[in-house]
């Protein structure tokens, strides 16, 4: 009996993982135990509100045996009691029929289920710890029950130790020995499957081959006639099959422990086809004798050409440098400086240690990143040098509006320099995963308080004796709790909006706040709404959302700000003036209009093109205001239409004569 399990993250489709479950088309048959589309939505909704990597749990149990529906109910109901899950936590279960390649003999049915990860209540996921020791407790007290054989798994000792009294007489043997050898991983095996490897067919064979082998020099060249190769990896030797696929290292195809593999092939100068070596010093030489061997000489059936590209291999092989490490590698230069803390510090000299070895990693990080960077501008300049580029094209008129509109249109498109477009979802994801620590230690503490504050009205409808006192003495406590939690929350806040770029000053560490910054951070609280979102119940999402949402708005505002810079303003006012250029139809221009535009585009002067239309519309406009106004028939009509038009003119007449009385003066 073996239980395997492995998440499925919230980014899956639930469609796809329902239907792997319920109606997979490569199975032979497929009998659907309990399960709707709708329970498995409704796990990856809850791990997306949640905010969790994960949504399902998906278990896969199969026997060597064959057992009955029955006995699968029975191992779903112990997978429920082993890892206290209810009914409605097993969202999916299903009995599958496919014959095993691997295995033709074994028993082809086996049992799915998929399991709730996340509670949808308060968004803690399933306790899956020590999750590999669990499943093989089932399994092994499952085999007990029904009489079935035994398997030994890996985690046999932990096993023996954790099941009742009953069981461990028959477990007993399975603590002896050695651990079974694992040769290929789940993920390996089936990568190679796709690819159309046989691993186990190999592995059969090579082990087949060693038996009727004497040493490791006649095992080398009974699977070389096979077109196998034994190769050096960067830790191991492995083999690959005759199309150079990885099959697994040499060890684990031969089932050798370490000593013996190692005795196996020691003394023998194998040749290797395409060596890897591992880095090695003066001071810490490498263990693997193959890899410091020298190389066998070519045998006499290559040509004289290969035998001379060898050795002129061979002769400048020394005299190559060492390579040059890429920017942004580890390297002596970015090493990290850590303090260690012993046992005879004090608490306080501990916590400095730490918060120095923090702001040691958070340079080392920052330095990282700097160099990451410098290579990527590098690159990216180099590219853009390669693109602008002047390419040998005759200067024609078409080719140098077409050249100013691009070169107008790239700056107005050009991205900034540093900053991305965000998400509110990308913020609140990167808040999540840096201050998970602080916000579960927050969180305790606030359940702390919330105790105490049960505790108080508890005394205070319950309690008879000593009661004024014993309430006195939890007040005292949870204000103290309170105003700590308070400090908590605005610490936590401010180190947030630092992280992402909101406030420019740098918190001070928690446990070495002054009386004076704790003041103040009593007194922001009373208006700081994001801390007072954390402080409430289940309000961190709250807080963390409205923190992204600042952050997007503070984001978006810088872009905008990018992208209605004077360069961008003045580069779209040319390409509308230079829109006049291009959509001109020159055969709408007048004769003036027109001669003025083809000397333009025979100087290519786009700015002496633009004018000539613009003067060539503003005497077309001239012309069609003098058309469309009427011209009097005769000169007696004219001279009443003046006349006509002097009589609207009032004039008032001019008296020199009267003048103007003085008006008494009080200052006087």
């Amino acid at each position: 009996m073996i239980i395997k399990s492995n998440p499925i993250t919230s980014n899956s489709l639930p469609s796809d993982i329902f239907n792997y479950c319920t109606a997979n088309s490569k199975n032979e048959s497929v009998e659907v135990l309990n399960g709707e589309y709708q329970d498995v939505a409704d796990c990856f909704h809850d791990a997306n509100d949640w905010n969790r990597k994960n949504s399902l749990l998906h278990m896969q149990i199969s026997s060597k045996e064959p057992l009955t529906n029955e006995q699968f109910l029975d191992m779903r109901q112990r997978v429920k009691e082993e890892f206290n899950l209810s009914d409605s936590d097993i969202v999916t279960s299903a009995i599958h029929e496919y014959t095993r390649k691997n295995n033709p003999e074994a028993d082809p049915r086996h049992l799915h289920l998929l399991i709730r990860m996340i509670n949808p209540e308060n968004g803690k996921p399933l306790d899956l710890s020590n999750k590999y020791q669990r499943q093989e407790k089932i399994s092994r007290m499952f085999e007990i029950d029904n009489n079935l054989e035994l398997v030994q798994g890996r985690h046999n000792r932990a096993v023996f130790h954790n099941v009742p009294d009953e069981y461990k007489d028959k477990l007993q043997t399975l603590t002896i020995g050695d651990l079974p050898n694992s040769f290929l991983r789940d993920g390996q095996y089936q990568s190679q499957r796709r690819n159309g490897g046989k691993p186990f067919d190999i592995r059969a064979e090579a082990k087949e081959i060693l038996s009727h082998c004497d040493g490791f020099k006649a095992f080398q060249n009974a699977i070389e006639e096979k077109g196998w190769k034994i190769e050096q990896g960067e830790k191991k030797l492995i083999l690959n099959d005759e199309n150079g696929k990885f099959v697994g290292s040499l060890d684990r195809v031969l089932g050798m422990k370490k000593q013996e593999f190692q005795n196996f092939i020691d003394g023998h100068q194998i040749q290797v086809a395409s060596p890897i070596l591992s880095r090695t010093s003066d001071d810490a030489p490498t263990t693997n004798k193959l890899a410091k061997a020298p190389p066998v000489e070519p045998s006499q059936k290559t040509s004289e050409h290969t035998t001379e590209q060898a050795q002129e291999q061979t002769t400048q092989q020394p005299q190559t440098a060492p390579e040059q490490p890429e920017i942004g590698s580890n390297t002596e230069t970015t090493q990290e400086i850590k303090a260690e803390a012993s046992d005879g510090m004090t608490q306080e000299q501990k916590l400095a240690v730490s918060e120095f070895n923090k702001e040691q990693s958070e340079k080392e990080k920052l330095l990282k990143e700097s160099l990451a960077n410098q290579k990527k501008f590098a690159e990216q300049l180099l590219e853009d040098m390669k693109k602008k580029q002047p390419k040998l094209q005759p200067k024609t008129w078409n080719n140098v509006i077409e050249y100013r509109e691009k070169s107008l249109v790239d700056i107005i498109d050009q991205p900034h320099p540093k900053l991305k477009t965000i998400t509110d979802k990308q913020v609140r994801n990167f808040l999540y995963k840096n201050f998970k620590d602080e916000l579960d230690e927050f969180f305790d503490k606030r359940k702390t308080l919330r105790s105490i504050q049960s505790d108080i009205k508890n005394l205070k409808e319950n309690a008879y004796f000593f009661k004024n006192k014993r309430v006195a003495s939890k007040e005292k406590k949870e204000e103290e709790e309170r105003k700590k939690l308070i400090l908590l929350a605005m610490y936590i806040v401010h180190k947030m909006m630092y992280k992402i770029g909101l406030n420019p000053n740098k918190p001070v560490p928690f446990d070495y706040l002054t009386d004076e910054q704790k003041n103040n951070y009593k007194l922001e609280y009373e208006t700081n709404k994001y801390a007072k979102l954390l402080f409430e119940n289940q309000g961190r999402a709250k807080c963390l959302d409205s923190i992204a949402v600042l952050k997007v708005f503070e984001r978006d505002s810088e872009l905008m700000q990018w992208k209605s810079r004077d360069e961008v303003i003045h580069a779209k006012l040319s390409l509308q003036k230079l829109s006049i250029v291009r959509n001109v139809n020159i055969y709408s221009l007048d004769q003036q209009g027109q001669d003025e535009f083809r000397k333009a585009q025979e100087s290519l002067d786009i700015e002496k093109a633009r004018k000539a239309v613009i003067e060539a519309h503003k005497r077309e406009e001239n012309r069609y205001l003098m058309d469309v106004r009427p011209e009097p028939e005769n000169e007696q009509e004219q001279n009443q239409e003046q006349e006509k038009n002097n009589s609207n003119v009032v004039q008032f007449p001019k008296n020199n004569n009267i003048k103007k009385k003085k008006s008494f003066s009080y200052g006087r």
